[in-house]
């Protein structure tokens, strides 16, 4: 049953080295400039870390605020002004590579911030679809979102197991078979609110495959990174995993409003706002296959 434990989302840890002094102080040093946690993973100076996670609220903060404004020209500039500003300050708050999904631990980051990307800023509207285009009511619409959860679970664990039989050198693998059925489960969902003909109960089968697929690529690739990342660093590995998690889910989730507050002011439809909303989290499925061919698995011992 220990595979049911791991499933419940907790990374494996592992215990410092017995023997410190000198030469482990030398060897972990050594493993984070090996894996890009240079400088302690966080990319700036400990002094400067407080002024960038500011700076990166205040460009995110701007990137969403910008679609209150009823102009295009400012929506657009002033979104534009946020993007810029967020994404030098996330670049600097995280390891050198992480942007780019640098081969190894780096890409395991990016990976994570893909995934929560794709399926959180989808997770966010999916109520909105059942309930305002296909008038569904609240009682009814909640399964569509609430049946992710039990699948993740089950995907995690079915995971766990993979692992247990196969070892850890299938995880890039597994978190690209999950990167498909994750996408399969977004695009069943579209379809289903977008789609008259579709019957709208057909979304909770379809957010029910997109959680079995999120349960398995999410912790295949987290597992991963922490694999890879120091001893003396696992902290600051799992803070640039959840920075990025953060941050995307941030992200999207205030596009997808923009979308829908955009469509309110001009009349484009709330079909219009979802449509791209979800499109846009679908297609972030396919540019995180490759990525995951890009996380190393340690060498077994």
């Amino acid at each position: 049953m220990g595979w049911l434990r791991r499933a419940s989302g907790r990374l494996p840890t592992r215990r410092p080295p017995a023997g410190g002094g000198r030469a482990a102080e030398r060897a972990g040093a050594g493993a984070g400039r090996a894996t890009g946690l240079r400088r302690g993973c966080d990319g700036v100076a400990t002094a400067s870390r407080p002024r960038a996670e500011g700076v990166l609220a205040v460009g995110t903060g701007l990137m969403i605020a910008a679609f209150e404004f009823a102009s295009l020209p400012a929506v657009v500039g002033l979104a534009l002004l946020g993007a810029v500003v967020a994404a030098f300050s996330y670049r600097a708050l995280t390891p050198s590579g992480t942007t780019r999904a640098a081969r190894g631990l780096l890409a395991g980051i990016a990976m994570r911030r893909l995934l929560s990307a794709a399926y959180f800023g989808a997770d966010t509207f999916l109520p909105l679809g059942p309930t305002e285009l296909r008038g569904l009511g609240t009682i009814e619409a909640g399964p569509g979102r609430s049946a992710g959860a039990p699948t993740w679970v089950a995907g995690s664990a079915l995971r766990a197991r993979w692992d247990d039989r196969c070892g850890a050198r299938l995880r890039p693998t597994y978190s690209a078979l999950g990167t498909v059925v994750l996408c399969v489960g977004i695009v069943v969902s579209t379809a289903t609110i977008l789609i008259d003909a579709v019957p709208p109960l057909v979304a909770v089968a379809g957010w029910a495959i997109g959680g079995f697929g999120m349960g398995v690529a999410y912790h295949a690739a987290s597992a991963a990174v922490v694999a890879q990342g120091p001893d003396e660093q696992q902290g600051r590995t799992g803070a640039a995993l959840q920075l990025s998690q953060t941050f995307a889910v941030a992200v999207l989730g205030g596009l997808g409003g923009g979308a829908v507050a955009l469509s309110h002011a001009h009349g484009a439809g709330l079909g219009t706002a979802l449509g791209v909303t979800f499109g846009r989290t679908a297609l972030l499925a396919p540019v995180a296959i490759p990525v995951s061919r890009r996380i190393k698995v340690p060498p077994a011992h």
